[in-house]
């Protein structure tokens, strides 16, 4: 049976800033919560039906920190969703800190003020699926942790180190280490002509205004992904997860996976 107090504690989660306070965020959904168990760690609190939790292994459940046993009754008075799943848990935040050494040899994703959640889950999985282990974030970023970037995600927040850092000096560190800063734009070098280089930090900016001003100095190498449309009709532009895909793709074009994954 849920309590009263577990009631207040998911609820008072979807603040960010009890978030930061109490360094846990909610998982929702029965395969997200399962790959959270899977992975081990992270899970604190795990409310389930018992149709749920008669599935899990005894491992899973002695990872999961308390468990509470709930009818699909409660887990409606603590869910987000509009059609809860079987299982909701709280997991404990895991961030990085900012680390420049790792630039060289490697890509990292670079985000500047990049607001809605979906656009963020969304690049953090493409982040994962590439295998970018590490991705900077603005202060201006939207938190990582919100119900809705989590769920976009679909589990990559297990796999990809994300951390907040203030931009112009990552990439004034980026310019001391020799490591190149690659920007999407709308003016930029087309990027299919363009000789990628093997480690970099790919840098995206917001939804609606782009690159920040004091960032664009600091960048080596404009590039954009061309029209072949008509475009109008407000076709200006891509969203940024979209660009996102692509880019990253274009990176990865010559190089060989370590081991073969199925399709997304």
């Amino acid at each position: 049976m849920v309590s009263n107090t577990s009631i207040r504690l998911v609820a008072s989660l979807r603040s960010g800033k009890q978030r930061q306070k109490s360094d846990l965020y909610i998982v929702e959904g029965d395969k997200l919560v399962r790959e959270y168990l899977d992975e081990g760690r992270c899970v604190k609190y795990l409310f389930a039906t018992p149709l749920f939790l008669s599935s899990l292994s005894g491992q899973d459940v002695a990872s999961a920190g308390r468990v509470t046993e709930v009818t699909d009754e409660e887990l409606k008075q603590i869910s987000s969703l509009t059609t809860p799943n079987s299982a909701l848990a709280l997991a404990e935040k895991r961030e990085g800190s900012y680390n420049n050494s790792l630039f060289a040899g490697r890509l990292t994703l670079v985000l500047d003020n990049i607001r809605d959640p979906g656009n963020m889950g969304t690049i953090l999985r493409l982040a994962a699926w590439y295998g970018i282990e590490q991705v900077i974030c603005s202060p201006g970023c939207v938190d990582i942790y919100n119900p809705k970037v989590v769920q976009a995600t679909m589990g990559a927040l297990l796999h990809v180190t994300v951390n907040y850092h203030p931009l112009t000096e990552v990439l004034n560190d980026a310019a001391a280490g020799g490591t190149p800063v690659v920007a999407t734009t709308l003016d930029g070098k087309p990027v299919y002509s363009e000789q990628l280089p093997a480690s970099a930090l790919i840098l995206l900016g917001n939804e609606s205004r782009g690159l920040s001003g004091e960032l664009v100095p600091l960048v080596t190498d404009m590039v954009t992904i061309p029209m072949f449309g008509r475009g109008g009709s407000g076709i200006e532009s891509l969203n940024v997860a979209t660009a996102a895909a692509i880019i990253i793709s274009e990176f990865m074009r010559d190089r060989q996976p370590s081991q073969q994954h199925g399709q997304p």
